[in-house]
């Protein structure tokens, strides 16, 4: 067991690229726990360290994040392990990471649902606080400054204090069968009338279900039809501070009785159990039509190995609600 080194350092969304930067926040002698310090050689321009241990998600876009953990590997003869772990009990996890006086983990990669408890909680430390000098690269997108928090006002914002790198920005983006839409003349859906309208000409159960929403946990998914109808669950007023409920607005429950519609309706009778892993493995085992999953999952959905169905899925934008004439792909990492 070892101090965490890092266990300020919390990620949650962005370009991997930024890969070195967090795994060089683990490295300068600032961050080092007592007797622990850097041996001050250099290989690619990066201090030798002690070796780096990362708590990961298991999720589709783990297996990149380990190559770009290999490179870092090989260009810098760093040691790292990642530690990858269960949705259902990472969060668990974190906590016992930064709340016990010794852990086996420096790197945390937090959800993007929780890092507010982290930083709120003053569980994690701001990053300019270890290195005064420290700056995210300009091109990083920081997605609403999910990288910040703003002790004030509770919330993140521009002004508020970096205390997380982005990592992995996993845009929510619809998927469908371009085969089975071809043969029936249906294009690419654009509203979630298009949807639904797809759902009840494909839908063929148990061959072939027209549709499947991601119930467990319902977040991520219901989250993109929520938005796209005006509908928020909080909202704050940066100028005055307040907060306001607004899930119980009309829009909210209109993007409501849309999702449960093409969930019940159109999906698998296991409704409740559909996880990502199941939506996945639903579309990429020719069992569905069509559905709202993160970007990361075209790795498996294109892959002959993993998906009957490869080839054969096209991904186009979030559907739209009545809020927007654009379409949107929400962020969710």
């Amino acid at each position: 067991m070892k101090s965490l080194r890092l266990y300020q350092t919390v990620t949650l969304a962005t370009a991997f690229s930024l890969l070195g930067a967090v795994l060089a926040g683990c490295g300068g002698q600032q961050n080092q726990p007592s007797g622990s310090p850097s041996s001050g050689q250099q290989v690619g321009g990066v201090p030798k360290e002690p070796p780096i241990a990362i708590l990961a998600l298991q999720a589709p876009w783990e297996p990149a994040f380990q190559k770009l953990v290999d490179r870092y590997q090989q260009q810098t003869e760093n040691q790292v392990s990642v530690n990858v772990t269960p949705f259902n009990g990472m969060l668990q996890k974190s906590l016992n990471a930064v709340q016990s006086p010794q852990s086996e983990f420096d790197v945390l990669i937090l959800n993007e649902q929780w890092y507010a408890q982290f930083d709120a909680d003053k569980m994690v430390t701001p990053i300019q606080q270890i290195d005064p000098n420290f700056t995210l690269d300009p091109q990083g997108i920081e997605y609403q400054y999910a990288t910040r928090w703003n002790e004030k006002l509770g919330a993140s914002t521009k002004d508020g204090q970096l205390y997380g790198l982005p990592i992995n920005g996993n845009i929510q983006l619809f998927y469908y069968r371009k085969d089975l839409f071809d043969q029936k003349g249906l294009s690419a859906p654009k509203t979630w009338d298009d949807v639904e309208k797809a759902a009840q000409t494909l839908n063929d159960p148990p061959t072939l279900n027209g549709f499947a929403i991601r119930p467990n946990p319902p977040g991520f998914e219901f989250q993109s039809i929520l938005y796209s109808y005006g509908g928020e669950i909080v909202h704050l007023d940066e100028e005055t501070g307040q907060w306001s409920v607004e899930i119980n607005k009309p829009q909210a429950l209109q993007a409501l009785q849309m999702w449960l519609t093409l969930g019940k309706e159109y999906g698998p009778k296991n409704i409740a159990s559909i996880g990502q892993p199941e939506l996945i493995g639903l579309l990429g085992g020719g069992k569905l039509a069509q559905a709202g999953i993160v970007a990361a999952a075209v790795s498996d959905l294109g892959d002959p190995q993993k998906s009957i169905a490869a080839g054969k899925i096209q991904a186009v934008p979030v559907p739209v609600g009545p809020r927007f004439s654009m379409a949107q792909s929400p962020v969710f990492g």
